[in-house]
């Protein structure tokens, strides 16, 4: 596998010097606007295949002879069988031992043993001397990952650590389905996670560490330290666990991972070779930590998210009631935008005594959280949903940044104005209130209290 590594990076360098050497201009296409294919000449995002071989919105490369694009990496295809040149299948039958047909193409059960392409008795990975030994005929591993970006405890709780595991799963191109590595005190860890084991570390040049063996692993110490990123990337990152050394839930779970308050802990990991890797000792709740997420299943690869999904953000600035009105509040939802190189047009959750917030914003859902890595956190399905709770905690600014901010609403839990509205926001005076919310999972989203309209408070701006 490493001569294999070796030959592919080669073929990206000298095809990334002529591409230099010629005078190519850098193509208008990147991991953000590409994430599931690879960006060819004239900067168009191409699904992977023989010809346009890569991922994460890097240079295509064209697979050489006797090659086919196996999880956007040029690989060997003649023991994966197929139809043709390309490894191409309608089913498993046609492909050979120890590859399946999966989206069409023959692809690689086996990268840990057995007799396919990569691997069998001796090879670079998988049989008798393999560099990561055993089994023949084994499931494509799972994986397990460490996300990049970190937050406090009020992660909404375990259906919103596993919706952030999936959006950090979904921005670095990875299939299947996730479950982050934390307990709530009705749920442990241990018994949350599915057991399709082994679970491998898998590095940005593709290479796969063994972690865990199984589930019941999980309830002991890891193989090997945890270390990488959804990117493959190192990192030392704690994490947020609420989990014993036996995978049970501990005493430490930041309420059920809804506070972000100093009143509550939660416990973290440190990703050691001991019982650390789950318990390492606790933090406030509003300390920032990462998560630790498994995979689950390993197929289908994430759709592209619709095009008609709509974004949403906490503004970075903080602003006093007096905002001009809701036509003002409005221009700097767009100026924040326009300054996070953010197209459309923007509105902000603000009612006045004449105008709901809920009235005001188009039904253009659904609407998402878009973190600084690209992920997408799914926040409201649809402009009804907007009048109940949102389905995530909304804790980004127009950057993608964590912003736990407080904003302006004027608005009630069910999208009508309030009562304090800073005379329609056009004062800044003590003498006048304002309702404010804070981005919890609850009706607290929009309405949490009220405050002094000389006091400053972000706005939540939502794109129409």
């Amino acid at each position: 596998m490493s001569t294999l590594r070796t030959s592919v990076s080669r073929f990206v360098v000298l095809s990334l010097l002529f591409l230099a050497a010629c005078g190519v201009p850098a193509p208008d296409c990147d991991s953000r606007s590409c994430p599931f294919g690879c960006c060819d000449l004239s900067g168009v995002c191409q699904q992977p295949g023989p010809a346009t071989c890569g991922s994460q919105g890097n240079a295509c490369l064209s697979c050489p002879s006797g090659q086919s694009c196996q999880l956007g990496m040029c690989l060997a295809t003649a023991s994966g069988g197929g139809t043709g040149s390309s490894g191409r299948c309608t089913s498993s039958a046609e492909c050979a031992t120890g590859w399946a047909c999966e989206a069409g193409q023959c692809t690689l059960r086996s990268v840990i043993g057995g007799g396919g392409g990569v691997g069998g008795d001796g090879g670079a990975v998988g049989g008798g001397g393999g560099a990561v030994g055993g089994g023949s005929g084994a499931a494509l591993p799972m994986r397990v990952f460490i996300t990049s970006v970190a937050g406090p405890g009020n992660i909404g709780g375990l259906a919103g650590a596993d919706a952030r595991c999936d959006a950090a799963a979904r921005a670095a191109n990875k299939g299947g389905t996730w479950k982050a590595w934390l307990s709530t005190a009705s749920e442990a860890a241990h018994s949350r996670q599915a057991d399709v084991g082994p679970w491998h570390q898998q590095s940005a040049d593709g290479g796969l560490t063994l972690t865990f063996n199984n589930k019941a692993n999980l309830s002991t110490t890891p193989i090997a330290a945890i270390s990488v990123d959804e990117m493959g990337r190192y990192t030392g990152a704690e994490y947020w666990t609420g989990t014993s050394g036996g995978g049970q839930a501990s005493d430490s779970t930041c309420s059920g991972w809804t506070s972000a308050s100093s009143n509550y802990f939660g416990t973290i990991g440190n990703g050691s070779t001991s019982t650390a890797w789950t318990s390492s000792t606790s933090a406030y709740c509003y300390d920032f930590n990462a998560l630790l997420c498994f995979e689950q299943n390993h197929l289908p690869l994430p759709p592209p998210p619709p095009t008609s999904r709509k974004r949403l953000f906490i503004t970075s600035v903080a602003f006093t009631g007096d905002l001009g009105g809701l036509a003002q509040a409005d221009a700097r939802c767009n100026t924040a935008a326009q300054a996070a190189n953010k197209t459309g047009t923007w509105k902000a959750w603000l009612s006045s005594p004449s105008e709901s917030a809920a009235s005001r914003q188009t039904d253009v859902g659904p609407w998402h959280q878009e973190s600084a890595d690209g992920g997408l956190t799914l926040t409201f399905n649809n402009k009804a949903n907007l009048t109940t709770t949102p389905l995530a905690p909304i804790t980004v600014d127009e950057m993608g940044r964590y912003n736990g901010a407080e904003y302006w609403t004027g608005t009630t839990g069910g999208g009508l104005s309030s009562s304090a509205t800073c005379s329609g926001w056009t004062s800044a005076s003590s003498s006048f209130f304002g309702t404010f919310g804070n981005g919890a999972t609850s009706t607290a989203w929009t309405i949490t209290s009220s405050d002094y309209c000389h006091s400053a408070h972000a706005l939540l701006c939502l794109e129409q």
